[in-house]
C-alpha cells in the first residue's frame, strides 16, 4: 500500500511517498473471508456465501437470463455411516459427496455445504432443467464410496424448486428445495422430488398441528376409547385395547392416522404416551373391580412407539404403573408395529427384554405390514402377533388372502404365540378366523371403539 503527497516550499515542492508492507493484513483478511464463507472440510462455500449469493443472483437486473433454480440434497441416514464407521470415515465420506456433486454441477453453478450432512447446487444456466440436475445427483450414488478399507454404499435425497417468478429471496428457494427434500424421503428416498403447492400446504398443515399439539395434553384435548377383544371360541370379551383420540378445538375430532405419526416426529409421544399408559392402567383397574364373582381378567392393550422403548427408564415407568394401580403385569399387553419393531430391534431391544422381566405380555401389531419374522419374534420373546385388517378384509371372497391368514395363524400357532386378528366386520369373517386357528379378535363386528364409560363401564 502507498500514498504520495506533496510539500511547497517557497518554490520548491518536494514529494513524500510512503510505502507500507500490508501483505500480512491483507492474507488475514483473506483468511478471515475464507473462513467465514467456506468450509474447512469440503473448501465448498458455506451457508453464509450460498445465501449472500443467491440474494444477489435474485436482485440482479439480468436473473432470468442466469438462473433456472436451486437443488437440495441430503445424504440418507448418514448417522449411521458415523455412529457405525467414526466421524473420520464419515468426514471422508462428505468430501466424496462434494466432489460427486460438483461433477454434476455445471461450470457456472454454486456447489455448497447447506448443513452438516446437506448440500445446496445453484443452478445459473438459464436452459438448464434442475430435475435433470437432481436425477443426475441421485444417480450419482449408484457407485459405492471407497474409503480404503471401508466401501459403503450412500444414497441421497434431492429436492428442486425451479425459478418460476414466484420467489425473491434466498430463504424462499431453500425453504421450497428443503420441503420437497424432505417429501423425497417420506416416498422412499434415494429419488429427486420438484416442489409444487401441495407440498408447501403439506408442510404448513404439519407445522399447524405440531403447534397445536403442544398444547392438546395439557388442555385435556386428548383421550382414550377402547375396543373388546373377543375370544373367538367362547365369544367373552377378554381384554380391550386402549385408543388415543384428540378433540381438536376447531376441527373436531381428529384421525390418528394424521396426528399419531406427528406426536412420534416430535417426540411428544414419549409423555403422551406415558400419560396414555397411566390413564389405561387405571381405567384396567375400575374395570376389573366392577368384574363379577368367578369372571376372568381382563387385559388391556397398549400401543407403544418406538421412542418410547428407546427410552431406558421405560420399563421401569411400566413397572411403576402397574404397582401403582394394583394390576398383574401379565394383564398388560404392550402392542409395538411390525416396521416400529424392526427399526428398533437394536436399540428397544433392551427395553423389551427388561420388559419381559416385569411380566407384561408383548404383541407386534399390524402383523404383515413391515419388515420382522416369525423368528425374530421369537428370539425376541413376543407373546402375540395382531394380523393386520388389511389381511382379514379379503379372507370371505380371496383364496389368496385367506391361504396367507391361515399360514400366519398356523405357523404362529407353531412358535406358541396368541394370534389376534384386527379389524372383523362380520360374522362369516369370524367363522373363518376361528377355523384358522386365530385366538382373539377384534372389530366392528364385536363392538366400535367407545369411551371408558360405555365400553368398560368405568
Amino acid at each position: 500500500e502507498w500514498s504520495i503527497s506533496a510539500r511547497e516550499s517557497g518554490a520548491d515542492v518536494r514529494y513524500v511517498a510512503i510505502v507500507r508492507d500490508i501483505s500480512e493484513r491483507t492474507a488475514m483478511e483473506q483468511r478471515l473471508y475464507r473462513q467465514a464463507n467456506f468450509d474447512d472440510l469440503t473448501g465448498l462455500p458455506n451457508r453464509t456465501f450460498l445465501h449472500e449469493y443467491l440474494d444477489g443472483v435474485l436482485t440482479s437486473d439480468h436473473r432470468f437470463e442466469r438462473f433456472s433454480g436451486v437443488l437440495l440434497a441430503n445424504i440418507d441416514d448418514f448417522r449411521a455411516v458415523q455412529d457405525s464407521l467414526g466421524l473420520a470415515v464419515g468426514d471422508s465420506a462428505l468430501v466424496i459427496v462434494a466432489d460427486r456433486l460438483r461433477a454434476c454441477a455445471g461450470p457456472d453453478d454454486i456447489v455448497a455445504r447447506f448443513t452438516g450432512d446437506s448440500f445446496a447446487i445453484v443452478c445459473m444456466n438459464p436452459t438448464q432443467d434442475v430435475t435433470a440436475v437432481g436425477e443426475a445427483v441421485v444417480k450419482a450414488f449408484d457407485d459405492p464410496c471407497d474409503l480404503g478399507p471401508n466401501q459403503i454404499v450412500l444414497s441421497v435425497s434431492a429436492g428442486v424448486a425451479a425459478d418460476d417468478g414466484s420467489r425473491s429471496t434466498a430463504a424462499d428457494f431453500l425453504r421450497d428445495a428443503g420441503a420437497a427434500m424432505n417429501r423425497a424421503k417420506q416416498l422412499g428416498r434415494s429419488r429427486v422430488q420438484v416442489y409444487d403447492t401441495q407440498i408447501r400446504s403439506m408442510a404448513i398443515e404439519r407445522f399447524d398441528i405440531d403447534t397445536a399439539l403442544h398444547g392438546a395434553l395439557a388442555a385435556r384435548e386428548l383421550f382414550l376409547v377402547y375396543q373388546h377383544i373377543v375370544d373367538l371360541q367362547s365369544g367373552n370379551v377378554v381384554g380391550a385395547e386402549a385408543l388415543l383420540r384428540w378433540d381438536r378445538p376447531g376441527h373436531g375430532v381428529v384421525s390418528p392416522i394424521v396426528f399419531v405419526p406427528r406426536l412420534e416426529a416430535t417426540g411428544l409421544i414419549v409423555d403422551v404416551g406415558r400419560w396414555v399408559l397411566g390413564q389405561a392402567c387405571a381405567d384396567l383397574a375400575t374395570w376389573q373391580g366392577r368384574a363379577q364373582p368367578g369372571e376372568a381378567r381382563h387385559s388391556m392393550s397398549i400401543n407403544v412407539a418406538n421412542r418410547q422403548l428407546a427410552n431406558g427408564d421405560f420399563p421401569d415407568i411400566v413397572a411403576a404403573t402397574i404397582s401403582d394401580n394394583d394390576l398383574a403385569a401379565e394383564d398388560i399387553v404392550l402392542e409395538v408395529t411390525e416396521s416400529e419393531f424392526f427399526d428398533a430391534h437394536a436399540p428397544g431391544s433392551a427395553s423389551i427384554e427388561e420388559l419381559k422381566r416385569v411380566g407384561v405380555r408383548v404383541a407386534i401389531d399390524d402383523f404383515g405390514t413391515g419388515y420382522s419374522s416369525l423368528s425374530q419374534m421369537r428370539s425376541m420373546r413376543v407373546d402375540e402377533i395382531k394380523i393386520d385388517k388389511a389381511f382379514v378384509d379379503p379372507i370371505v371372497d380371496d383364496s389368496v388372502g385367506a391361504a396367507v391368514v391361515r399360514t400366519v395363524a398356523r405357523l404362529g400357532n407353531h412358535l406358541g404365540l396368541t394370534v389376534v386378528a384386527e379389524g372383523v366386520e362380520s360374522a362369516e369373517q369370524a367363522t373363518l378366523l376361528r377355523g384358522m386357528g386365530c385366538h382373539l379378535a377384534q372389530g366392528y363386528y364385536f363392538a366400535r371403539p367407545e369411551r371408558a364409560e360405555t365400553s368398560l363401564g368405568a
